[in-house]
């Protein structure tokens, strides 16, 4: 029974062994996928986005902010978003409400 073991134990190694021989040949000796780009970024690089909305010009995350960096015609803005507690989707960076505001809290709270 032990020889039977061994002789099995040793075939299935011997097979996994190849099969792997084989895919890492495959692996390394095909071409690479080409990936489709998105159409957003097929145009000129590089592309300029306004952080937190153009933080830098208004108060970040504001339409202000959004206003002003749109005039110098950045390609995208950069926000995070939150949800509230009432599940509705407001435009804040931090968790806490204390830094941009008279206000104290989670963002979720």
């Amino acid at each position: 029974m032990k020889k039977c073991t061994k002789t099995l134990l040793t075939a299935i190694g011997v097979t996994g062994g190849l099969i792997g021989g084989l895919w890492v040949g495959t692996k390394v000796t095909s071409e690479p996928a080409i990936r489709d780009i998105k159409p957003y970024f097929r145009h000129r690089s590089p592309y300029i986005f306004a952080h937190r909305g153009g933080m830098g010009l208004a108060p970040e995350h504001t339409v202000a902010a959004f206003d002003k960096a749109g005039k110098f015609d950045v390609d995208g803005f950069e926000i995070d978003i939150r949800m509230t507690k009432d599940e509705e989707i407001v435009v804040f960076h931090d968790a806490y409400v204390d830094r941009t505001s008279n206000g104290a809290g989670r963002v979720s709270d």
